[in-house]
């Protein structure tokens, strides 16, 4: 290309930041994709090309120093993408890949061993965050370029650090890379893979069911002071935003519900789990759950909050922020509410609310506006307990749930110390068992007896439960 061509089209690059969001972490000037693309990407392509002119080498070595900078300060040792880059993750991807491609083609590589495997780790990373309309956590017109799509810079990156094109990841970042050219082709032994993965670093938490384009996903970052959760239904969107908390005590406000951290991960073949705490005072403790089933098309989403006061009125309100605008439909006989968005729907039923809608109840679950919100109210504390269902297979079945008692030494527990629900939608029934105060003895609940702080399982006909995650109490 021409020395004009070239001098376009990288000032243009140079200017990518008036296009992108603002960057969480502006003080971090090593996550910055400008400083890649101006103080790396460049003064590296110039470093090659002008090869055999004094002082080029001096130049390389600094471009790639800041090159490795970039991807060592944006990625943990495992390659997990700090939580501020999910959103941008393949416009901060492109000038390492760019970079990568370039310094092979001249047979004079920036990438050390040990940098060539984080750089495919981070790969690994963002490709687990890929929808069938792009990243998770970027709204679906936040593309830059109609003609390129993350999957291509992801599956591009892939082929710099020498993965096979026969990998599933490959496979994926293909996928959604071709699917605007309407092509779909897939591996279906992706699903033998578990991409799942925590961070405590990067101050996210990715819960994928596998490596397909229609699995189910949700991605949960904590860097910010109120968390955000992103939730994709079979490939698509349903949940994206800041997932926010309002508590009052005793009619009173406790202020906003942030700064949260991780307190428990989990993830096996059959489920993915993630705990987040919060303290917005001394005597009020929130505690958040998700929980995804890995192989059966449902997730758990759970709050709660206690005080120190066992007498105090305690209410919570919990608003989930919905993508894509979907139709919410209620059920005329329970409190069941079905989402409808582009080709999903998903069964969203309210377990703290008793699901005959002709019983009195205290509390609500209702589509308002972009947002699903849930509130309920309690004595020492309050629970809201979603659990969302969009299996094919069920959507035509009924559903039924119902508040549990819960007992410690044959005393009945209060919203203070433990709450607990049983949902049907069809033949699959699900136990939620929170426990919110540390217990002495064990405590029962739907015949199980445990001292465990969390149980999430599946209920057999014969009454037995399987755990699907289980939390050991303090």
């Amino acid at each position: 290309f021409t020395g004009t061509d070239f001098a376009a089209r990288y000032s243009a690059l140079s200017q990518i930041d008036e296009i992108l969001p603002a960057q969480p972490s502006a003080d971090d000037q090593d996550l910055s994709v400008q400083r890649l693309i101006c103080d790396g990407e460049l003064p590296l392509l110039l470093s090659l090309v002008l090869s055999d002119l004094k002082g080029q080498n001096s130049r390389f070595k600094g471009a790639a120093s800041v090159l490795r900078e970039g991807l060592n300060a944006a990625t943990d040792t495992d390659g997990m993408l700090h939580a501020c880059l999910t959103s941008t993750a393949d416009a901060w991807m492109a000038p390492l890949t760019r970079a990568a491609h370039w310094s092979a083609a001249f047979d004079h590589s920036w990438l050390h061993a040990k940098d060539t495997a984080r750089l495919a780790d981070t790969a690994y990373a963002c490709i687990s965050m890929l929808t069938q309309t792009g990243l998770v956590a970027s709204p679906p017109d936040s593309l830059r370029d109609i003609n390129t799509t993350p999957g291509d810079v992801f599956r591009h990156a892939l082929r710099a650090v020498g993965v096979r094109e026969s990998s599933p990841y490959t496979s994926l970042a293909n996928t959604c890379s071709q699917r605007q050219r309407g092509k779909l082709k897939q591996s279906r032994r992706a699903r033998a893979l578990e991409p799942s993965n925590q961070s405590d670093w990067a101050e996210s938490a990715i819960l994928r069911s596998g490596l397909l384009v229609d699995s189910d996903l949700c991605l949960i970052n904590w860097d910010k002071p109120q968390s955000e959760i992103h939730l994709a239904v079979l490939g698509m969107p349903l949940v994206s935003g800041r997932w926010d908390s309002q508590v009052t005590v005793n009619g009173s406000s406790v202020g906003p519900v942030e700064h949260w951290h991780c307190s428990c991960w989990f993830s096996d073949d059959e489920a993915a789990f993630i705990e987040l705490e919060a303290d917005p005072t001394e005597s009020v403790h929130v505690v958040r759950h998700v929980m995804l089933s890995l192989q059966d098309h449902m997730a758990v989403i759970c709050e709660s909050v206690t005080t120190k006061d066992a007498d105090a009125v305690v209410r919570l309100s919990s608003q989930l922020p919905l993508a894509a605008e979907p139709l919410a439909v209620t059920n005329s006989i329970t409190r069941e509410i079905v989402l409808h968005s582009d080709r999903i729907s998903s069964r969203v039923i309210p377990a703290w609310l008793l699901d005959d809608r002709i019983q009195h109840t205290t509390g609500r679950c209702e589509k308002d506006d972009d947002h699903l919100l849930s509130e309920a109210e309690g004595v020492g504390g309050a629970t809201v307990s979603l659990l969302l269902d969009w299996h094919p297979d069920r959507k035509a079945v009924d559903a039924d749930w119902t508040p549990l008692t819960v007992t410690e030494a044959r005393k009945v527990q209060t919203a203070q110390t433990a709450a607990g629900f049983r949902v049907r939608v069809g033949k699959r029934q699900t136990l939620i068992y929170r426990s919110l105060q540390p217990a002495e003895a064990p405590r029962a609940v739907m015949g199980l007896h445990t001292l465990n702080e969390t149980v999430y399982g599946r209920v057999k006909k014969s009454g037995e439960v399987t755990p699907l995650v289980l939390v050991e109490g303090e």
